[in-house]
């Protein structure tokens, strides 16, 4: 029975096949939903005709591949001109899928100013089943192999529009072509029997957006097999690789508007909450470090995530911190609020660092009058006598087995396939699994010190290249938030009234070689700017083909020259590490 509000709604009949009640049922309305195919390839076409001819926007259910590759073949250049707005497959095929992926790819840039490489859907277990249109649709396919367009359906971006870029993609279903073990999921899926309707669907979506989700993009679905799961409406993971991204949608409110179910137990790492990973820090420091602590190592720059690491520590292991060995640098160049963090940090948590300057030197003055100023040394070159040689210095001085970092998976393009324990290496990177959003809500929960830098807001009316935002007496005005710039709404941020452009600090290094970036961007998109690498060398490779092995950390923790010899001769695969920097790493 019609609802209420629509029972006084006229009752129109028209014959879809004749184009004048067509054309008439067009001009009449502003949107027509052609809810029955049976298939729309046989009496669809027309409708679209007639819609995208008077400017009335059309909308389907369709899973038909062939259709919407001639329905856009024909009707796109009208579509745009009379600005019809024509969405096919705007059911279970393909809503969940495309919205999806969407989301996922929104949010990979938004919280680290990338694209995908790869975004995985698996549909667990389903109600309902196929209605007689859908059968009828699946028939008239097979029995039609030569219909116009039919091949949309076996080519890989058949349905992109044309001058569109073929991607990496060879299948529908993700690394899977029958039943097997997916390891983005981390659980055995099967291909899902829409996915080839679906993957196309997204793949459009990507180019006709310009590939905001990477030219170079795979797209996969497949499905758990029922018989493994438990019993939900559609449970949806979008596992992509190569940085974590986790969505945050506790109440599941963004998921109902798409039809989605997300469940919460049993996801991948990349999907755990905080206190789980926090669980997952315990576990391995449980099992890699000595319970006193002794002959550990680790390595601070006072950043959020290496503050986060120390509280922790106090928090949950106070003996290991207690005898282990807290390393920090001061090249001379840092902010003077590192210094002060580094203050709070030691006092609020018990434990006094090892400082090291760069050798012999001890003022800025002093190293200036040594070296030059920093504008004029060569980026590696300072990187070596303010930070390397120091850091293998101390290292010399302590008495070593583990070292311990504070680098996550998602901080920067090299870094993305970081293990939490590195055997070879005998080091610890216990926050490896943690995203900026665990940390800063880790920060916020525990009343963690953090960089005061964070506070600063710097407001403009136009962009500044970040090459260019190092230089003084900028065009933008100054500000202290009182707090952390996240703790801040986005009006906080850019005042009133609101500024063009605004620039926060979501990482500190050297004054000259870090800037300010915009609240949205990747953690460490300001670091190294105006350099050829992004790392100082300690832990990755900062020169190009040619240099010995990853960073200084193989010589001073390796055993045994065969493994070094060993890591230094496989430090040969060049990757793009980002826009900046194509080098040679582990």
């Amino acid at each position: 029975e019609l609802p209420e509000s629509a029972k006084d709604i006229p009752l129109v009949k028209v014959d879809v096949t004749n184009p004048a009640d067509l054309e008439e049922a067009a001009k009449s309305a502003k949107v027509i939903l052609n809810y029955a195919g049976t298939p729309y390839a046989d009496k669809g076409l027309p409708v679209v005709e007639a819609c995208t001819n008077n400017g009335c926007c059309y909308i389907d259910i369709t899973g038909e591949v062939a259709f919407v590759k001639s329905s856009a073949d024909r009707y796109d250049e009208k579509a745009k001109e009379t600005k019809s707005l024509v969405v096919h497959c705007a059911g279970f095929d393909s809503i969940p899928s495309d919205i999806g992926a969407f989301m996922a790819a929104t949010e990979m840039k938004k919280r680290h100013n990338m694209a995908c490489a790869r975004i995985r859907t698996v549909v667990g277990n389903m109600s309902g089943g196929a209605s007689g249109g859908t059968l009828e649709s699946g028939a008239y396919m097979l029995d039609n192999p030569n219909a116009e367009n039919a091949d949309a359906m076996t080519k890989r971006y058949g349905l992109d529009p044309p001058g569109g870029q073929a991607g990496p993609d060879t299948g529908d279903f993700g690394s899977i072509s029958a039943l097997g073990y997916d390891p983005d999921a981390e659980k055995w899926v099967m291909p899902f029997v829409m996915a080839p309707v679906n993957v196309r669907i997204i793949r459009r979506s990507n180019a006709l957006m310009g590939y905001p989700y990477g030219t170079a993009c795979s797209v996969g679905e497949c499905m758990e097999p029922s018989f493994l799961v438990e019993s939900h409406p559609v449970v949806v993971y979008f596992i992509f690789f190569p940085v974590e991204l986790f969505l945050r949608d506790t109440d599941g409110s963004k998921a109902k508007k798409i039809g989605l179910t997300i469940r919460a137990s049993g996801l991948p790492r990349h999907f755990s909450s905080l206190q789980s990973k926090v669980d997952d820090f315990c576990k391995h420091v449980d099992l890699h470090l000595p319970k006193d602590g002794k002959k550990v190592v680790f390595a601070t720059a006072w950043l959020a995530t290496d503050n986060v690491f120390v509280a922790l520590m106090r928090k949950h292991f106070p003996e290991i911190l207690t005898g282990m060995n807290l390393v920090a640098i001061d090249t001379l160049h840092l902010f003077p609020t590192a210094l002060e963090c580094a203050k709070l940090v030691e006092e609020k948590y018990a434990k006094k660092a090892m400082w090291k300057l760069p050798n012999g030197i001890s003022t800025k003055d002093e190293f200036i009058a040594k070296y030059g100023d920093c504008e004029e040394l060569d980026s590696a070159d300072f990187d070596f006598v303010s930070k390397v040689e120091p850091f293998q210095r101390a290292l010399e001085e302590c008495e070593k087995d583990i070292l311990i970092t504070g680098r996550r998976m998602d901080q920067a393009a090299q870094r993305i396939k970081l293990d939490v324990w590195e055997d070879q290496k005998r080091t610890l990177n216990p926050m490896a699994n943690f995203s900026w959003q665990d940390i800063i809500d880790y920060v916020d929960k525990e009343g963690v010190p953090v960089n005061a830098g964070h506070n600063w807001a710097f407001r403009c009316d136009a962009p500044i290249e970040a090459t260019s935002r190092h230089l003084p007496d900028l065009p933008w005005t100054k500000v202290d938030l009182g707090k952390p710039f996240w703790r801040c709404s986005e009006a906080e941020i850019k005042g009133s009234p609101p500024a063009a452009v605004t620039y926060v600090f979501k990482s500190f290094g050297d004054m000259h070689t870090t800037v300010p970036v915009e609240p949205h961007e990747s953690e460490r998109a300001g670091r190294f700017v105006r350099q050829a690498k992004t790392e100082c060398g300690i832990h990755t490779r900062t020169t190009f083909a040619g240099a010995p092995h990853g960073g200084s950390l193989v010589d001073l923790m390796v055993k045994d020259a065969a493994t070094i010899q060993s890591l230094t001769s496989s430090a040969v695969k060049t990757i793009e590490l980002n826009e900046r920097q194509v080098g040679t790493v582990f």
